[in-house]
């Protein structure tokens, strides 16, 4: 026992040295920034798997359009930088799992996850690396639009993405009919954490695009095409119902609506009706899509 006290005796003010160490690093690495132009933002420092230490910065500009994210490592008596966001032409904005000022462990192996987001160019993104120790691992997967919550209640962290499949600068072009339809056509994707991996978990939350689906319904039901000749704004919208059946694992249904609710009517025009069918062939292609739907 009195081994064990002098240990923790000793131990003591070496812990508190190396804490030290570590504050008067991360000030110093605050400062050159701010010799550089840049403020701090926003910064969390907690536990690394190690045992060590991660510390994430986010430093915005004079302008606070561009900001600069930096994750260091510290351990003992060792620190260094270990990530970077590469792109410094992005606004940066920490996610909501490390409000409480912590780095959790949303893959489930041990490791910890930095989640942020940026803006800028007219796109958002989400961003995950993983930890392990002081090595960092991008997630790979393209999460535009994305973040992350707890969309089940369940406890755990789901990551919800949109992307526009058909490209926003997709449109109908028929003779001198035009109109832009790739804008709002939007596939939204629900990832899990499994097994350490980032998997494809949309089919697991049927009541989630359910209620979604819905409101794409109420929208739709207010939309006017014929009155104001946005057939693309509107097709658009009736993809985006397609999407989030074929995600909860029925697209044929949901092309069947997508047909049902974008078709000629009784009175379009010869070539509005004619623009439309080739509209909606061109879609199929496009997806891919079996002919026999």
């Amino acid at each position: 026992m009195t081994l064990a006290l002098l240990a923790l005796l000793w131990a003591a003010p070496c812990s508190a040295d190396v804490n030290s160490m570590h504050r008067r690093f991360l000030d110093d690495q605050a400062k050159k920034m701010k010799d550089e132009g840049y403020a701090l933002k926003k910064k969390v420092v907690a536990p690394s798997s190690d045992g060590g230490k991660l510390a994430a910065y986010v430093f915005t500009d004079s302008t606070g359009q561009y900001d600069r994210l930096i994750v260091w490592h510290l351990k003992n008596k060792a620190a260094g930088k270990i990530y970077i966001e590469p792109s410094s032409s992005f606004r940066v904005e920490l996610e909501r799992v490390h409000d409480k000022g912590k780095f959790p462990d949303l893959y489930g192996d041990g490791s910890r996850t930095l989640a942020y987001r940026t803006y800028g160019g007219g796109s958002k993104a989400l961003h995950l690396v993983r930890f392990v120790g002081n090595r960092p691992e991008p997630e790979q997967a393209p999460l535009p639009e994305g973040y992350v919550a707890d969309i089940d209640g369940d406890g755990a962290i789901e990551v919800v993405t949109r992307s526009l499949p058909l490209g926003r600068l997709y449109s109908i072009d028929c003779g001198d009919f035009h109109s832009r339809a790739g804008q709002n056509a939007w596939k939204t994707v629900i990832y899990g954490f499994e097994k350490g991996k980032l998997v494809d978990a949309s089919a697991r939350y049927a009541s989630f695009y359910n209620e979604h689906i819905a409101q794409l319904e109420g929208d739709i039901s207010v939309m006017d095409p014929r009155a104001n000749q946005r057939y693309g704004e509107f097709m658009g919208a009736a993809l985006a119902i397609y999407f989030d059946h074929a995600q909860k694992g029925m697209p044929r249904q949901g092309w069947a609506r997508f047909t049902e609710l974008f078709r000629p009517g009784d009175g379009d025009p010869a070539g509005t009706s004619d623009c439309i069918r080739q509209a909606k062939e061109d879609v199929r292609r496009k997806l891919g899509l079996p002919d026999g739907w």
